[in-house]
């Protein structure tokens, strides 16, 4: 992801995103090394958004969440490319 993707995912999708009530929405960052989690859309207002914001990082769990329920987790180190422990 380019630094001008990061602005435009993380405010323009991000909206739109939580406009739809999308419930959780990833931003996998390759620039900082994380991987940022919104969820709790507030749905069709004024200035969507998303209630919880949470960043994870190599050696951190990805929660997957599939209609409320979380199913599993992914390594953060996997999206990412990179094995835990290293950078």
């Amino acid at each position: 992801m380019s630094e001008s993707s990061i602005h435009r995912d993380s405010r323009w999708k991000k909206r739109i995103y939580a406009r739809a009530g999308i419930a959780s929405y990833w931003i996998v960052n390759l620039v900082d090394d994380c991987i940022e989690v919104f969820t709790g859309p507030s749905g069709d207002t004024p200035q969507p958004t998303y209630a919880q914001h949470t960043v994870l990082h190599l050696g951190d769990d990805v929660p997957v969440v599939i209609d409320g329920k979380q199913i599993g987790v992914i390594a953060a180190s996997e999206i990412l490319g990179q094995p835990t422990g290293t950078k």
